[in-house]
């Protein structure tokens, strides 16, 4: 049951940040914003993690234009699945140090 509603505010949660991208970016995340939502130091970092095939989203490249594009809805599930792993780690870490939340 608890997997069941994990998983419903998940899907709520990614819903609600690809509003907010959709909102502030469009559809298509790119330059300087992508590497800001993806949390990469520099555009530079950007480009040799996509180069190694380490980038944490699909990224798209458009003929004619200049740069690799992702799309909201995979930054939105990433940065939710983000947040997961951080609030999972922080309540094993209580768990361990006896404090269970």
């Amino acid at each position: 049951m608890q997997n069941k509603v994990s998983r419903q505010v998940t899907l709520s949660r990614i819903n609600e940040l690809e509003e907010q991208l959709l909102r502030l970016y469009g559809p298509l995340i790119t330059g300087a914003n992508l590497v800001k939502c993806l949390a990469y130091p520099s555009a530079s970092a950007l480009r040799q993690a996509a180069c190694r095939g380490a980038l944490p989203v699909p990224v798209v490249t458009i003929e004619g234009r200049r740069g690799r594009f992702a799309c909201a809805k995979h930054v939105a599930a990433w940065l939710a699945s983000t947040e997961l792993s951080a609030s999972y780690g922080e309540a094993t870490a209580g768990i361990a140090a006896g404090n269970p939340s």
